[in-house]
């Protein structure tokens, strides 16, 4: 099916420390997520691909300064993707239910370093990212098998 870019804010936050997201805000473009995150100040052309955003060093920071992570299905940000927003970096984690349960083959680090598990609620094997304002690529045999992920500063 076509693309589809979504934005979801913290809300709240468990005791367990699973982060609590509002609605998820969709769109048919990166773009207008980029938009949408930065409250307006961010206008990019409408066919501008997600990963070629975060080579402005300027948009990646501040990417970073509002998102916790943003998770696409496509290496190298490609494919539909969802961005986790909040303030917080410190091992909270959101559990990828639903359509990006098992779908996650890349991550933008908005947290320096963010833990992709194999089970939900930071169960099972883990693959770590490290970086803030970049791209990582989940390798390997964690590739599509993410189903939780902790935000941590370092």
């Amino acid at each position: 099916g076509a693309e589809q870019h979504c934005v979801a804010a913290v809300a709240g936050q468990a005791a367990d420390g699973q982060l609590l997201l509002g609605e998820e805000t969709c769109y048919g473009t990166f773009a207008e997520v980029m938009t949408d995150l930065s409250a307006g100040t961010v206008k990019l052309d409408l066919d501008t691909p997600a990963a070629a955003v975060f080579d402005d060093e300027l948009i990646g920071t501040l990417a970073a300064s509002f998102t916790l992570g943003i998770h696409y299905n496509g290496y190298g940000g490609g494919g539909s993707s969802i961005a986790i927003t909040g303030t917080s970096c410190s091992g909270g984690y959101w559990n990828a239910y639903g359509y990006w349960s098992n779908r996650i083959s890349s991550s933008f680090n908005g947290c320096y370093h963010l833990r992709h598990y194999d089970g939900y609620s930071k169960t099972g094997g883990s693959y770590n990212t490290y970086g803030g304002g970049q791209i990582d690529n989940i390798y390997g045999w964690m590739n599509n098998r993410t189903n939780s992920v902790a935000y941590y500063s370092s």
